[in-house]
């Protein structure tokens, strides 16, 4: 049987590319998925599948073949001193089923939410076709795993290890390089890809192997990473200029704000000068209409007194009147009585 080479389209890009794409684990994508069509494996068990970059490649295969396979992913989904950093904001499980759910849902796959020792139970010895060991990168946690499910595995199975290069990540080489230096000196037939962190291929079969390594090319792998890494750091350039455009219209954006804001203070402080001026003439009005008020009342009193007065001069002059008429009366009578006594004389 005949080795091809796919070129598949991963749909969990549309929905997760930034994080699938540029994962550690991409540039072993394609090795998974021609693997997946060219063995068909029944059963396939990840123990660590994260954000689901290489769950996705198997089942990315199994759904486009059509191949009648079992994927079971396990992980506790709560990270390790390599990973933990990226559960402090993220729901990464429910991101992971959320691209199960709306891409792989045909698939035969199970999602088993554990440590991977509480796994162990559910799966009988000699079942696993393909065991994918990529949890926790400490030596002995690694050691812990491949001892511990390698029964479970069939005699002519497979197991891939990932992270087993030399690269250094939070400044250490990390211990599952150590452990595929030691465990690929036990099984003699093994590969390893050096790129994306590194993936170790340990077959249980020697025909398995020899087959294997007769019917792939695999620099072709290396050269295939390669171009994908060119492609994606020009797509990481084009996203920086994006970016830095962006950034560059927002501080446009924020210097506009800042203009905008100024005006508004300045506004504001006028408003707040035109109301201090408006309530020093409320003020103002309001002390001249209690002074008008006040003239108005004194008027009034005045207007009130002159009534008085004018009112007290009629009386006094009809008084007045009244005594020139008594003086008159009297005057009268004085001459009478005068004219009374000439003639008498």
């Amino acid at each position: 049987m005949e080795w091809i080479y796919n070129q598949p389209y991963f749909e969990c890009d549309r929905l997760n590319k930034s994080l699938l794409e540029y994962a550690p684990w991409s540039g072993h994508r394609y090795f998974a998925y021609d693997f997946m069509c060219y063995y068909k494996p029944k059963k396939v068990v990840e123990l660590g599948t994260h954000w689901g970059c290489s769950a996705f490649s198997f089942l990315q295969a199994i759904k486009d073949k059509n191949i009648d396979s079992q994927f079971y992913a396990i992980d506790s989904w709560k990270g390790d001193g390599f990973t933990e950093h990226d559960y402090q904001e993220i729901n990464i499980y429910e991101n992971y089923k959320k691209i199960i759910n709306e891409i792989y849902t045909k698939t035969n796959n199970h999602i088993y939410k554990m440590f991977f020792d509480e796994a162990l139970i559910n799966f009988e010895n000699n079942t696993i076709d393909l065991l994918h060991i990529d949890g926790s990168h400490d030596y002995d946690d690694v050691k812990h795993d491949f001892e511990s499910w390698i029964p479970k595995v069939k005699n002519n199975g497979v197991i891939f290890f990932h992270d087993i290069s030399e690269d250094k990540v939070n400044n250490e080489i990390m211990g599952s390089h150590k452990y595929w230096l030691e465990v690929s000196k036990i099984y003699p037939y093994t590969i390893n890809f050096d790129f994306s962190l590194g993936l170790g291929v340990l077959f249980l079969s020697k025909e398995m192997y020899l087959d294997f390594i007769k019917n792939i090319d695999i620099n072709r792998y290396q050269r295939l990473n390669n171009e994908l890494a060119v492609l994606y750091k020009n797509e990481l350039r084009k996203e920086y200029f994006i970016k830095l455009n962006h950034e560059t219209h927002i501080k446009d954006l924020y210097k506009q704000i800042e203009i905008k804001d100024d005006h508004l203070n300045k506004y504001s402080d006028s408003v707040l000068e035109k109301n201090q001026y408006i309530m020093d003439l409320e003020k103002r009005d309001e002390e001249k209409n209690w002074i008008l008020k006040d003239y108005e009342n004194n008027v009034q009193g005045k207007d009130n007194y002159i009534c008085e007065l004018e009112k007290r001069d009629e009386e006094k002059n009809k008084i007045l009147e009244e005594y020139k008429l008594i003086i008159q009366e009297k005057n009268d009578y004085i001459m009478k009585l005068e004219k009374q006594t000439e003639e008498k004389i």
